[in-house]
């Protein structure tokens, strides 16, 4: 391995954002690394490391910057000041393709964790996952993560050939404490892979819990695995037709929370029951019991007795979740709700994991998750950094039922929320939607002036990856661009439809952030952007993707030549933004370009306010004297 120089795109980040990274996601695509580091909040930036000959070219926001090394070199030069100064606990995704750079790109990684070990600061992860990459790869680098933090290993699709064996060698390998949850999702196992699926159960103090997937288990597997130790599961998927899972057989749902360094405290049966309840039944002292108890807390005491229970809703306390998430996944309804200190809590509903169809389309919702959630969001200070809404398609209920019981759940969320004397404070709305009448159900309902970030996006992954082919989607906002809320929220981000209304009829530019998609861009639409957001005081990065345009030389004429031409698809512009210090730095990117899905992504044009000392104009003082 090369020995690393100097930092690149790192020198770039701000402080503030060095010191918040919760999550480092790694994508490889064809001559091209991708770092995507996710912060505290919920916007994850990307730093791209690009092939260009000899070179590479290292974008971040509004800078770049050519190198004369390859791109691997260069992206790890960056990776290793992210995790040298990384502090807190990270998860860590690694998106590998399989070609010549993926070995190398292994390599590098194993000796930057290697290097964190030997200077005594291990890397703290909380779950590190692996797509397309070799298993003895993934296993051998565990050894130089934290054992105290690490708590899930996930691979998905690993590199073929599958050897299972590099699995139980990986394990065997392992020193000090580690004790972690394994899953594995491959394409066939054979009646080889079982055998040595077999040698897990003799690692049971390692993995808390293991589920190994495949779409095609080999046909003697009841006589090969170990019944006394394993079981399968057949699920049916929505495309792929059935699922195989193998997992342990007495797999204790408990270890999560062993896990975590939190174990039941034994309870004292000495207690006395009636001087216990008139401490927990009184207002006023458990008002005072609530002010040293976080909502996982809370929710335990609520479970004593009714007198408490009611006790506590008397007092109302102040629960300081920070996101609330809405989920229908696999025929079920989820609450994922996260606290200011960063614990997290799934809650499934109903517990007994039957049929939400069954339970709950009869009726209008859910009732208990429902009554949940008010109580939740009681106190008048409640105030969320996210709520967010969606659902994961199974395709086992036709289309018009699916849409039909999200639309229903969203109703009564939205009757909830408008029953509050005062409307709950949220500084970002994340919405999957079909239309904009299901927004109009949640979005008049919250605080207009906490409101910062509106999202919306497909309501289903799964139909998702089917939207990427449909370039006729299309989404009004012609009712959600009246509302206070919209007039009033600072940044738009509008994932997957097509805005149906023309750009020049949508009111958008009191926004300082905007991410949007459009069917088609033209030279005119350049020229009014450009106009427009020249006028803006609040104006900080607008980026419109678009699938067609109908851009062509007149745009010169119109706006000027390019301070900048990369390539006939690619051109720069820089404008002063009038009676200021700062320019619009434009970006106009027509390639032609597939994602990992084989899927032609939009193009694109991005709009940036840059100070002039980020510009090619700015000359130093000490230039400036040396003219003089």
């Amino acid at each position: 391995m090369s020995s690393f120089q100097m930092p690149y795109a790192y020198d770039w980040l701000s402080k503030e954002r060095k010191s918040n990274i919760l999550g480092i996601k790694i994508i490889q695509l064809n001559g091209k690394l991708l770092l995507y580091l996710q912060p505290r909040t919920f916007f994850e930036f990307e730093i791209n490391y690009e092939k260009n000959g000899n070179h590479t070219l290292v974008t971040y926001e509004r800078k770049e910057l050519f190198v004369q090394n390859h791109f691997v070199n260069v992206f790890f030069e960056d990776l290793k000041m992210v995790l040298e100064n990384q502090k807190t606990a990270v998860n860590f995704d690694l998106f590998l393709t399989t070609n010549e750079d993926s070995a190398k790109i292994s390599e590098f990684l194993e000796e930057s964790f290697k290097a964190l070990k030997t200077r005594c600061s291990e890397l703290k992860v909380n779950r590190i996952f692996f797509e397309d990459a070799n298993v003895t790869f993934g296993m051998s680098v565990l050894k130089y993560l934290s054992s105290e933090i690490l708590s899930s290993v996930i691979f998905r699709r690993p590199a073929e050939p599958i050897n299972f064996q590099d699995s139980v060698n990986g394990l065997r390998n392992l020193e000090g404490g580690y004790r972690f949850q394994l899953g594995i999702g491959v394409r066939t196992i054979d009646e080889e892979d079982l055998i040595s699926i077999n040698q897990f159960a003799s690692f049971s103090e390692i993995i808390s819990g293991l589920e190994i997937s495949s779409f095609s288990l080999a046909a003697s597997y009841d006589s090969i695995l170990n019944k006394d130790e394993f079981h399968t599961i057949i699920r049916e998927k929505a495309s792929r037709g059935p699922i195989c899972i193998i997992e342990f057989k007495d797999q204790n749902p408990e270890l999560k929370t062993t896990l975590f360094g939190k174990r039941k405290t034994p309870i004292n049966s000495d207690v006395c029951e009636e001087t216990a309840r008139s401490v927990l039944e009184n207002p006023l002292l458990m008002q005072l019991i609530l002010k040293r108890f976080v909502f996982f807390e809370i929710e335990s005491l609520r479970k004593v007795n009714r007198g408490v229970r009611k006790c506590i809703d008397t007092v109302k306390p102040n629960l300081h979740i920070e996101k609330y998430r809405f989920l229908l996944c696999n025929n079920r309804l989820l609450t994922d709700i996260t606290l200011g200190s960063g614990e997290h809590k799934r809650l499934v509903y109903p517990s007994d994991g039957s049929s939400v169809m069954d339970k709950v389309y009869r009726e209008p919702t859910c009732t208990l998750l429902l009554n949940d959630f008010e109580t939740n969001i009681e106190h008048p200070k409640s105030f969320l950094q996210e709520l967010s809404m969606k659902y994961l398609s199974t395709n086992r209920f036709s289309k018009d039922l699916e849409k039909a019981f999200y639309g229903e759940l969203l109703k009564e969320i939205g009757k909830v929320l408008k029953k509050r004397e005062i409307p709950l404070k949220i500084r970002q709305l994340s919405m999957g939607t079909h239309c904009q009448m299901e927004v109009m159900e949640i979005l008049p309902a919250i605080d207009k002036d906490s409101l910062k970030i509106i999202l919306f996006a497909c309501p289903s992954e799964q139909k998702r990856l089917s939207l990427a082919e449909n370039n006729d989607l299309l989404f009004k906002v012609d009712q959600l661009s009246q509302t206070d809320q919209w007039k009033s929220a600072e940044q738009l981000v509008f994932y997957d439809f097509t805005l149906k209304e023309p750009i020049e009829e949508v009111n958008i530019f009191h926004f300082s952030n905007l991410d949007i998609l459009v069917k088609t861009l033209s030279t005119q639409n350049v020229f009014y952007l450009k106009t427009n957001l020249l006028k803006s005081s609040k104006f900080q990065k607008y980026k419109i993707h678009f699938r067609e345009s109908t851009i062509d030389e007149s745009l010169h004429e119109l706006i000027g030549d390019p301070y900048r031409t990369i390539s006939d698809e690619k051109k720069i512009w820089y404008f002063r933004i009038p009676n200021t210090n700062y320019f619009i730095h434009i970006v106009l990117d027509t390639r032609y370009v597939k994602n990992r899905n084989g899927s032609v992504t939009p193009k694109s044009i991005i709009f940036t306010r840059v100070s002039e000392e980020d510009t090619p104009f700015f000359e130093p003082p000490i230039n400036q004297l040396r003219i003089n």
